[in-house]
């Protein structure tokens, strides 16, 4: 079972990138939180988004203890690394990562690599095997099909 803070995180991440700002945020949080004050000149990020039960569960006692829990496990969590040509959007990151979520894992993570020789498609690493979706994989693998194609009905 997940703990609650990283469930409540979850909800609006989906990126390995994206979690461990979420954590370095709490972490501000929660310092500020339990021991008071900021320094001068530190920007206040938006803590609408936190739930304020989790900023409650720390404590002096727990606070770096409990960080690196919930930093253990963000690592054990499943991840998706999906290369591709470009980079994308939040928009297409929440909806892959929405898909992702809701076909693979629920707490699946994606790490989006940008590659621009995977034109024509993408490449992906699930469970440490590689899955090669790309048009110049499809295009090598039948590269002889494609020579005759192009000789009976190029010339």
């Amino acid at each position: 079972m997940l703990d609650a803070s990283l469930q409540d995180i979850l909800k609006r991440v989906y990126t390995k990138a994206e979690l461990h700002g979420e954590l370095d945020t709490l972490r501000m949080l929660a310092e500020r939180r339990v021991f008071g004050g900021r320094e001068s000149g530190e920007e206040i990020p938006d803590t609408s988004a936190w739930d304020e039960s989790v900023l409650e569960s720390f404590t002096a006692e727990n606070i770096y203890e409990r960080m690196n829990e919930l930093r253990c496990a963000a690592d054990a969590l499943p991840s998706l690394v999906i290369y591709v040509p470009v980079a994308f959007s939040r928009a297409e990151v929440i909806r892959i990562g929405t898909w992702c979520r809701t076909n693979i894992a629920p707490s699946v993570l994606l790490e989006l690599l940008v590659d621009p020789a995977v034109v024509g498609g993408c490449a992906l690493v699930l469970q440490s095997k590689r899955h090669d979706l790309t048009l110049r994989h499809f295009a090598a693998k039948h590269h002889r099909e494609l020579v005759e194609l192009v000789k009976r009905y190029g010339a």
